[in-house]
């Protein structure tokens, strides 16, 4: 349900949401409704890495996350994204 304001007010299956009786319904049977500025950026080969560039600053930190990626090979960064899939 979209309110007044044009925002997601509710939603789950259409039997379970309220919708007042002159609300315009358009469907989108293979569709998803997602909040807007959703951030999927993700770095899931990066997973075993968590933890080991505690730096705060981040110009360190990224410096730090660079050195630990150029020692990791290729096969540990699949089993890192599979992680990082699983957690997700």
């Amino acid at each position: 349900m979209i309110d007044a304001a044009g925002r997601i007010a509710a939603l789950g299956p259409d039997a379970e949401v309220p919708r007042p009786p002159d609300a315009d319904v358009v469907t989108y049977p293979d569709g998803a409704v997602l909040p807007g500025l959703v951030n999927a950026h993700t770095h899931l080969e990066l997973t075993a890495l968590r933890g080991r560039a505690p730096e705060d600053d981040f110009f360190e930190w990224i410096q730090h996350v660079r050195r630990l990626k150029d020692s990791v090979d290729a096969a540990a960064y699949r089993r890192a994204a599979v992680e990082g899939l699983r957690e997700a």
